[in-house]
């Protein structure tokens, strides 16, 4: 399964590019064509022949489709079978999509056209399923599923253990989502990380109705979603992370069967997680200077608003760009294809604290934003009425709040 057409693969593949003091063009094409030069001396091409082949099966299964369908502009490359490709699009408003097209030699055959109308009917009033439209009038025939989060793979490798509470729930979205598919007589066939969606809604499943080789399982399905909210907590050291574990290596029968373990197993967790409550508790009442010192840095946390402003952290070679917002009270940010940015990611309230993940992100772009492109950065600055000075003042913010937090984790997890 292709996923190479990310940030990561590129990083990589420039990175390579840098080391080998070779400045890294822009096209995909240059890039094959420097690792290709690279790849004639001998001692180098076991590091560069895997992403000299990832990088030409990324200018292979974008061959033949158009840039633009319908509203959206198509992006990275999600997923691919036989016949068809999922990609990642934006349209002008900010939505992100993931759109089904079929390969050019079947773009206009009667059955496989049939085959994507009916995934849209099956999937449509499926609960836990991503909603899918179909539209067979447009530039391409193509069905579309609203991606309206981030997806888990987003979050991996997670940087902090998660709390049993947030593996749990991808387990009930995923879960609710087969249960929604098996009833109906349907397998999901290709269940991946990037297949669970973190919704305002809770996390919902995308189904993409994938043409597969031999034929699927409800079982299969199980221990793929297992093996996909197992990574998460690779290590097992929590109960959930067990539980999904457990699915990938023995799946139960079926999805109910799995949703009444995970039911038993959230009421053993929430039971240890009240008897650790009361013996915090117990603990913090008798050390009076480590909760004073919490209560300080508390205290903190809430005493210094974030400043307000929209600015630009970084603006990548390709259409992408990270943009941060802040209304004096909550912080949002993250990558965006375009201006104005419509749904951005919650990375501060006074009431939920904190987002650590999206935090790193954009003080990573800001510290990074001259390996981009730094002549738009500064115009798209300029059309925000904003100055360097005022991002560099939301991430002095971000990164003292990230401090606090840091601070308080490791008093709270001391007691």
């Amino acid at each position: 399964m292709l996923t190479g057409m990310d940030d990561q693969l590129l990083m990589r593949v420039d990175a390579l590019l840098r080391d080998a003091g070779v400045t890294p063009p822009q096209e995909l094409a240059g890039r094959r064509a420097a690792l290709e030069a690279l790849a004639a001396d001998p001692s180098s091409a076991a590091a560069v022949d895997p992403l000299l082949l990832a990088l030409r099966e990324l200018e292979v299964v974008g061959a033949g489709l158009p840039s633009v369908i319908g509203d959206a502009r198509r992006g990275r490359l999600l997923s691919r079978d036989a016949v068809s490709s999922v990609w990642e699009a934006w349209t002008p408003d900010g939505q992100r999509w993931g759109l089904r097209l079929l390969e050019p030699p079947w773009r206009n055959d009667p059955v496989w056209l049939r085959r994507l109308e009916r995934h849209a009917r099956a999937a449509a009033g499926l609960s836990g399923i991503a909603p899918l439209t179909w539209s067979g009038d447009a530039s391409w025939p193509h069905v579309r599923a609203r991606l309206a989060g981030p997806s888990l793979a987003d979050l991996l490798p997670a940087e902090e253990l998660p709390s049993e509470r947030e593996i749990a729930r991808f387990l009930a979205g995923g879960l609710a989502g087969l249960t929604a598919l098996h009833e109906r007589g349907f397998v999901h066939g290709d269940l991946r990380p990037r297949d669970l969606l973190l919704t305002p809604d809770g996390v919902t499943l995308a189904w993409f109705d994938p043409v597969s080789r031999s034929p699927g399982d409800a079982q299969l399905d199980l221990a793929a979603l297992g093996a996909a909210v197992g990574a998460l907590d690779p290590e097992a050291l929590t109960r959930m992370g067990a539980l999904a574990h457990g699915f990938a290596e023995s799946p139960p029968p079926g999805a109910s069967a799995c949703a009444e373990l995970l039911r038993r197993s959230m009421a053993a967790t929430l039971a240890d997680t009240r008897h650790s409550l009361v013996l915090r508790a117990r603990l913090q009442r008798r050390s009076t200077a480590r909760g004073r010192l919490l209560a300080a840095i508390r205290g903190l946390e809430r005493a210094l608003p974030p400043p307000s402003g929209t600015v630009c952290l970084r603006a990548g070679h390709d259409a992408v760009i990270t943009v941060a917002e802040s209304d004096g009270a909550t912080v949002r940010g993250g990558p965006v294809a375009g201006l104005p940015a419509r749904f951005l990611p919650v990375i501060y309230t006074r009431a939920a604290g904190l987002d650590p993940s999206g935090c790193r992100a954009l003080l990573r772009a800001w510290a990074t934003r001259g390996r981009g492109d730094e002549a738009r950065r500064v115009g798209l600055q300029a059309s925000l009425s904003a100055t360097d000075d005022t991002a560099a003042a939301l991430c002095r913010w971000l990164a003292g709040q990230a401090r606090l937090r840091a601070f308080r984790l490791l008093l709270e997890r001391s007691s």
